[in-house]
């Protein structure tokens, strides 16, 4: 047999409205909330989350206009140029050094029979 509910079944509820926000309204079956005190502690804990997002925003878009900006930089660089990198030891590149040295003493030499005595 099922029983429909009466006015009679919501008395409690109707008790528990009429003591809102007072203790003895505050049971283990009905209690109150501050509502504008939970939004404000949420607000303040999503507040440095929303700040880091905005950062992080600003980046992204900082580095695409960077993107797009580099199609009108025009510098003269040639795309297809080979980098040369001396891969010398330093004890080779004083050895080249002393061959240089005396290749130039070779010409010097040369030129002053050339020119004569001075």
């Amino acid at each position: 047999m099922v029983r429909p509910l009466t006015l009679q079944h919501f008395a409690p509820v109707f008790d528990w409205l009429d003591q809102r926000g007072a203790e003895p309204a505050q049971t283990d079956h009905h209690w109150t909330m501050d509502f504008a005190a939970r939004r404000q502690t949420a607000h303040n804990e999503a507040e440095p989350h929303r700040r880091e997002a905005e950062r992080m925003a600003r980046e992204a878009s900082s580095k695409a206009q960077a993107i797009e900006d580099a199609v009108y930089d025009l510098k003269a660089v040639n795309p297809r140029e080979r980098k040369v990198v001396d891969q010398r030891s330093p004890a080779q590149l004083l050895q080249a050094i002393v061959l240089k040295g005396r290749e130039v003493d070779e010409a010097l030499a040369q030129l002053q029979a050339l020119v004569g005595p001075a």
